[in-house]
């Protein structure tokens, strides 16, 4: 009779960048993983694992791209340039040329 292994992964946003990385280090050792369970972060790092848990890494590389390339993308562009600054000010603060104070309040 093998021991069954179980996973849990807490939530916290950075924890969960840590429990990719230990689950690099763990996952040539869970030859019977029986539950992965987490919250906040930890559940979607968990829901990764436990649909690509057949793969030969166990997941590993799919977590690992998750983190390194998903969420490494940001999603909202940068503005360099003044008129870019001017731009988002407008979005959200409705006028031009106090950008800085405005954003500072977002």
């Amino acid at each position: 009779m093998s021991t069954k292994q179980i996973l849990i992964l807490q939530g916290g946003g950075a924890f969960g960048a840590y429990e990719c990385g230990v689950y690099q280090a763990l996952a040539p050792h869970l030859d019977d993983l029986a539950v992965v369970a987490g919250t906040s972060i930890g559940a979607i790092n968990a829901s990764m694992i436990a649909k690509h848990y057949h793969e030969k890494d166990r997941g590993a590389r799919t977590l690992q791209r998750f983190w390194k390339e998903v969420l490494a993308t940001p999603s909202f562009p940068f503005f360099p340039f003044r008129s870019g600054r001017t731009a988002l000010n407008r979005h959200y603060c409705g006028y031009p040329g106090r950008e800085i104070d405005c954003l500072r309040q977002l």
